[in-house]
């Protein structure tokens, strides 16, 4: 009994990664399985980097069966190959996403096993961006209905772990100044010099 069950919990623990190699930037995207929900996406590093950083991510994380267990990263080699498909999906829609923002509307699930309500309230309001415009942290603290949280909007921005699919790089200083991105300035001003050009 004590083996089935701890095979169990490691399907509900299990995060599946993989790489995407674009002329615009690398990420590493996690997915969770059970769920089929983006949960993790990195920029722009060497692909050892990138698995450095979901590592980190992942290990911070508490799963929630069983209680106070902790998830599992793994290869998505560990996926069969005849039922990954809706993986591949998955990786093939953040691809579009990121080199045609402005072509076919793709919705990617997405699932934050991080962050306070808040926080969660502040990277629905910014998925609402769309692509090809910008918004001020002002402008977003307003639209989530705190227009005196400008810090804490600029705070929930740094904690966005789902690069692209929440479009932080679309949030801007109120002079149109260029701040505030994880993964570097140039490629905050070329993901929305990409986005420009294709409106």
């Amino acid at each position: 009994h004590r083996s089935v069950s701890r095979g169990l919990g490691d399907v509900y623990k299990r995060q599946v990664y993989d790489f995407i190699d674009s002329e615009l930037t690398n990420a590493i995207l996690i997915i969770n399985p059970l769920t089929r929900s983006l949960v993790f996406v990195a920029l722009g590093k060497s692909k050892p980097q990138l698995l450095q950083d979901a590592k980190l991510y992942v290990k911070k994380l508490k799963s929630p069966s069983p209680p106070g267990s902790k998830y599992i990263l793994k290869n998505k080699q560990i996926l069969r190959k005849e039922d990954d498909s809706w993986f591949q999906q998955i990786c093939s829609d953040f691809l579009l996403t990121l080199l045609s923002p402005s072509g076919k509307k793709v919705e990617i699930n997405c699932e934050y096993l991080s962050g306070t309500e808040f926080q969660k309230k502040v990277w629905e309001a910014t998925k609402r961006i769309p692509s090809g415009t910008t918004v001020s942290y002002q402008s977003l603290a307003k639209q989530i209905g705190h227009p005196t949280a400008v810090r804490a909007v600029a705070s929930a921005l740094a904690r966005n772990n789902i690069a692209v699919i929440i479009p932080c790089h679309r949030v801007i200083g109120i002079t149109g100044r260029m701040s505030g991105f994880r993964w570097g300035i140039p490629l905050k001003e070329s993901l929305l010099e990409r986005e420009k050009s294709l409106v």
